[in-house]
């Protein structure tokens, strides 16, 4: 299963090959980010939502979003780079 990876601004994002009929997909949102959980679950949450409608007809990937410091609050920016690192992968 070779992983590959895709940066962008705000997230960076590794993706491989599964051997499951559904892709599942993890957002990672550190500490350095927000210091409180309430903040990080609620850049996980925004972001999770984004990524079902953006990813909805992938099968058999494994993804997981390491979401940067240089991510905004505006949902549209963060929709974006999302459509961006969703082109960029093979």
């Amino acid at each position: 299963m070779p992983k590959t990876s895709v940066n962008s601004p705000q997230f960076l994002l590794k993706y491989g090959q599964n051997n499951l009929n559904h892709a599942r997909f993890a957002v990672v949102v550190s500490k350095k980010i927000d210091k409180k959980a309430t903040g990080r679950n609620k850049i996980r949450r925004r972001v999770i939502s984004l990524i079902k409608k953006i990813f909805e007809k992938e099968l058999s990937f494994d993804f997981v979003f390491i979401v940067r410091k240089e991510i905004g609050q505006d949902m549209q920016t963060i929709e974006i780079d999302l459509k961006k690192v969703r082109a960029q992968i093979h």
